[in-house]
């Protein structure tokens, strides 16, 4: 706090005190509609269609990781441009990861179409309620990338806090559609579409407002040069990399369980981790506010703005994990009860595994933030990918419980990133100084 109160007079300051309320409200919104989706759609749908819902909004997951990456390293080059008000080459960096990115979420939305009128057709076997709405879901999965491209411009330009504003109201209206259609009687389909337009909406916003401050800004491919994306092809399969890692822990276990024990206990895992998690939703907060004054702070050689800024994150990323951690593991199961209505339930030790798993995460990435920022992230990236992989091979071991193999996996999972990057940190800052 000592170090968050000197920077408060400093235009680093007042942006990162802004972008962490902004990004607060974001993740306020997030999780009031999902406490909210937990009982209403297990209440109307039950365990097995809330657990098909997760399953399917495991998508919008794997969609994000459609850029290789490229998205975030991208990010990081323009910040550095616009700091050296270079925006001809920034829109160069923006227009070129944007053309890739949009070739291969067209190729995307071809396979969904298509294994959508392969089910309909009776061409293949699967419900086609279902394969209907993995068409809309990846719909809404690609205008989601679209906006997170945009928004790395909104970084690099100094509006973090307003592209978290827009994506929080952005979510409130998902949220509102998805309520509306459920209490109205509508299943699969009909919540899939209601999203897809909500996000469409958001989209054309999100571009709307960016075109209005940052006039150089336009989609197009007309300034792309292959050599940008050739430049930016290794930081980017590293954060494809940390991209996927994370899907795998996040969305992949949930598709194990499902394909090991049924939608019933994919439902049940998928929930109890949503509540261990809360508190990661507010760790993070300073953290994704960071990144860009970390960018420039490296680009300018600042390293003891680094050095404070990365102490920042650690300590806001400690506060609201290590007290609620022990509140959790307790009172967990009460409160999954609670929020379900009775039809989900499950042990207190998986609380306690998956509390530990949110902690260490925490951490690591609040220490891993200036590795980030100089697109540094080979450094840990794959390892984190193969221990994330390693984490699906233990759930799908016969013999083993699916929640006992996943808790325990996705605590070695973080503990063994942890250790590292914290040894990447102190390296780093002993180079810093000297």
């Amino acid at each position: 706090m000592a170090v968050l109160r000197a920077g408060l007079a400093s235009s680093v300051g007042r942006r990162l005190l802004g972008g962490t309320f902004a990004n607060l409200l974001d993740k306020l919104a997030l999780l009031a509609v999902q406490l909210i989706a937990i009982p209403l759609l297990s209440h109307h749908w039950g365990a097995e269609g809330y657990g098909t819902w997760l399953m399917l909004m495991t998508i919008p997951t794997y969609v994000a990781v459609s850029d290789f990456g490229l998205g975030t390293a991208a990010g990081v080059e323009i910040t550095q441009r616009v700091a050296r008000s270079d925006t001809v080459g920034a829109l160069e960096t923006f227009q070129s990861a944007w053309g890739f990115v949009l070739a291969i979420l067209a190729a995307i939305a071809l396979m969904a179409g298509a294994y959508t009128a392969l089910v309909i057709g009776g061409v293949i076997g699967g419900r086609s309620d279902v394969a209907i709405a993995v068409l809309f879901v990846t719909g809404y999965a690609i205008a989601a990338v679209q906006m997170t491209t945009l928004a790395m411009v909104y970084r690099a330009t100094h509006k973090f806090a307003l592209a978290m504003l827009i994506s929080a109201c952005v979510i409130v209206a998902e949220g509102a559609a998805l309520v509306l259609v459920v209490l109205f009687g509508g299943q699969l389909v009909a919540a899939a579409l209601a999203m897809l337009l909500v996000r469409l909406v958001g989209w054309g916003m999100t571009y709307g407002v960016l075109r209005h401050f940052e006039p150089w800004v336009r989609l197009g491919v007309g300034s792309a040069k292959p050599a940008t994306i050739r430049r930016l092809a290794h930081p980017s399969l590293a954060a494809l990399s940390l991209t996927l890692a994370s899907s795998i822990s996040l969305q992949g276990i949930v598709l194990a369980i499902g394909w090991t024990a049924g939608p019933s206990v994919a439902a049940v895992f998928g929930a109890a981790r949503f509540l261990a998690r809360i508190p990661l939703q507010f760790s993070g907060l300073v953290v994704r506010a960071s990144i860009p004054e970390l960018t420039r702070a490296l680009a300018a050689g600042d390293h003891a703005l680094v050095r404070r800024l990365t102490r920042l994150n650690v300590a806001s990323a400690l506060a609201p994990t290590l007290p609620l951690v022990p509140i959790l593991a307790l009172f967990g199961p009460l409160l999954l009860a609670a929020i379900s209505g009775g039809e989900l339930s499950a042990d207190w030790w998986l609380f306690a595994l998956l509390a530990a798993t949110t902690m260490l995460g925490a951490l690591w990435q609040a220490a891993a933030s200036p590795l980030l920022a100089a697109n540094q992230q080979a450094l840990f990236a794959y390892t984190y990918s193969a221990f994330s992989v390693l984490a699906i091979m233990a759930i799908l071991i016969p013999g083993i419980p699916p929640l006992a193999a996943a808790g325990f996996a996705a605590l070695v999972t973080e503990l063994a990133v942890a250790v590292i990057v914290f040894r990447l940190n102190r390296r780093i800052d002993h180079a810093g100084s000297n």
